[in-house]
């Protein structure tokens, strides 16, 4: 069971995020973050991790896997990710800042 969201863990959330609201640059977006902004990056990796992954079955080895590399598991993770931002207004809201900050600090 995962305890804690590191960096590595963190990665494919972001991306999937950051492709949620900047599609087509979401990828970019994600490599630039983790070598500029990796703690913005695990904040975000974390918030996502414990409002809407942890303790749901499944999730510790879907989020390994898509770490791993996995390109399957990065695509229904993102899908998943979507789909719950997508109901969820709140999340989506504490989502998005995170990802404009990102996007902000990153362009600049």
């Amino acid at each position: 069971m995962i305890e804690q969201i590191t960096l590595l863990l963190a990665t494919p959330i972001a991306k999937a995020v950051l492709d949620k609201f900047y599609e087509g640059i979401g990828s970019e977006l994600s490599k630039k973050a983790v070598e500029k902004l990796p703690e913005k990056v695990k904040q975000l990796g974390k918030l996502i991790w414990e409002k809407c992954l942890r303790g749901k079955p499944g999730t510790d080895q879907l989020l390994q896997s898509a770490a791993a590399g996995s390109a399957a598991d990065q695509q229904k993770l993102a899908e998943y990710l979507h789909t719950v931002l997508d109901k969820d207004a709140s999340l989506k809201a504490e989502a998005q800042k995170l990802a404009e900050e990102i996007h902000v600090n990153i362009h600049k």
